[in-house]
């Protein structure tokens, strides 16, 4: 017996999305989250690119109101630990493993509050991202597709904590990243230190 539903490769939904953009951030995900590493690999060739240890590369999907992006972790990287908790983001796990460690604040600075972790397939939970730090814990490499609601996109709203100065930095409006790998769009600000 033959399927009634028709099945969309990815060339596909980037041609309609030329055409038509979708009108709700839920509708996006949805056009995107059905995708597979296979599915993405075919259209971008991702087996033939290599990140170097501690590094991670991003590969443009789409980019307009809404953005899909796809990070290619290496081994042993993670983010800083930062906070964007007024964005609106989905996050799938395409190859590897994504751990999310989560932190609080508190009166002196932050601590841990948690951890999950992500195989191929799964979608981190939907929720308002608060302060937390995104590790490649596979070993190898990863690929995770990262899907963003730009309309609420403040890049000045960010927060990054550095726990080894015990200080919390603000990015700048300038910046387009919120690596600490990449120092050239990285431009910010202390405006928290560790109380004395």
């Amino acid at each position: 017996m033959e399927s009634s539903e028709k099945y969309v490769d990815l060339a596909e939904t980037l041609g309609q999305l030329k055409i038509h953009a979708p009108q709700s951030f839920e509708e996006f995900c949805t056009m995107f989250l059905g995708f597979n590493f296979i599915d993405f690999d075919n259209h971008f060739r991702l087996s033939g690119i290599i990140v170097k240890q501690k590094e991670f590369m991003s590969v443009p999907v789409f980019r307009g109101k809404f953005i899909a992006e796809l990070l290619l972790w290496g081994p042993d990287t993670c983010t800083p630990i930062y906070d964007h908790h007024k964005f609106d983001m989905r996050i799938k796990v395409l190859k590897g493993l994504l751990t999310e460690v989560l932190y609080r604040e508190n009166e002196n600075f932050i601590e841990y509050d948690g951890v999950f972790t992500s195989l191929p397939g799964h979608v981190f939970p939907q929720k308002e991202y608060g302060i937390h730090s995104m590790i490649n814990g596979s070993g190898g490499s990863s690929v995770s597709l990262h899907l963003y609601n730009t309309t609420d996109f403040v890049v000045s709203d960010f927060r990054l904590f550095d726990t080894a100065l015990r200080k919390v930095f603000k990015m700048s409006g300038n910046s387009d990243s919120y690596t600490w790998y990449q120092a050239d769009s990285l431009t910010a600000e202390v405006v928290k230190t560790e109380l004395e």
